[in-house]
């Protein structure tokens, strides 16, 4: 009996590390694992996926809002939970646009008007505006027949404190009422340091956040971000890596009582998260 015992055990072993996926060359890296998380209907905190959306919310091409089916409403109740238990965490939306989409009035991009709706849905549920951030990505969106796509937006819990903290890696001028870079003798070697940063942490972006003065406004913040991001395409750096924020006159590092002063917030802050 023990014997056959023994035996027994041998065989379930043997059958289990039968069933185990062969590694290969081909393995998925870790870049591409956190790529795999960043996918509609994955809601993320410290590059793993801690709630899924059932139901997947859809956006609608040309349109902010986001719809939310039935399904995808407990979820929603189980973000507002985590910040609840979790006053270290705050929510960071993103939302996702196609370049061949339209403006609305008032927003810089659709993709920001999307994150603005679904912060406003979030606080009619109860979650405060200060636990939460937006920001925008343009992506090649693939909408359907209907026009319809589940690539709309993303929701990620990011620490507090690394918001508070996060520091300024670099600031880029501009030219006053332009998206216009001021001559920066040091930023093409700029550029080839950051892309090293880049290919040495996958899962790191760069974040390009656009100011005016008080005579701007943030769709000028998000022109000088974008200008920025095409010359760091131009010098090689991976552009698909790089997030665009805005926050226009709302944020100035000085007095707009002087030409000089205001010449400090005319800038894009640049940033790693």
């Amino acid at each position: 009996m023990r014997n056959t015992t023994l035996l027994l055990l041998t065989l379930s072993i043997g059958f289990l590390y039968s069933c185990q996926p062969e590694k290969s060359d081909d393995a998925v890296g870790d870049a591409d694992a956190a790529s795999l998380l960043n996918i509609p209907g994955n809601v993320l905190g410290d590059n793993e996926v801690i709630f899924i959306f059932p139901d997947l919310p859809l956006a609608t091409m040309h349109e902010a809002a986001i719809a939310f089916p039935e399904g995808a409403v407990a979820t929603l109740d189980s973000i507002h939970h985590f910040l609840r238990n979790n006053p270290d965490q705050m929510l960071r939306i993103t939302g996702m646009y196609d370049v061949q989409e339209s403006s609305p009035e008032g927003f810089e991009n659709l993709g920001m008007a999307r994150a603005a709706h679904l912060k406003e849905k979030l606080e009619q549920m109860g979650i405060a505006p200060e636990r939460m951030q937006t920001a925008s990505v343009m992506e090649d969106l693939s909408f359907d027949d209907q026009g319809k796509v589940a690539d709309g937006y993303r929701f990620a819990f990011v620490p507090v404190q690394e918001q508070e903290a996060n520091a300024v890696d670099r600031i880029v001028y501009f030219w006053a009422a332009e998206n216009l870079i001021r001559w920066d003798a040091d930023l093409l070697d700029y550029t080839q340091d950051a892309t090293e940063k880049l290919n040495a942490n996958p899962g790191l972006k760069m974040v390009l956040t656009g100011h005016t003065d008080y005579n701007g406004n943030h769709l000028l913040g998000m022109m000088r971000a974008e200008a920025l991001k095409d010359y760091f395409g131009r010098y090689g750096l991976d552009t698909s890596r790089v997030v665009l924020r805005s926050e226009g006159p709302d944020k100035p590092v000085a007095p707009n009582d002087t030409q000089e002063n205001k010449s400090m917030n005319r800038r894009v802050e640049i940033h790693f998260e």
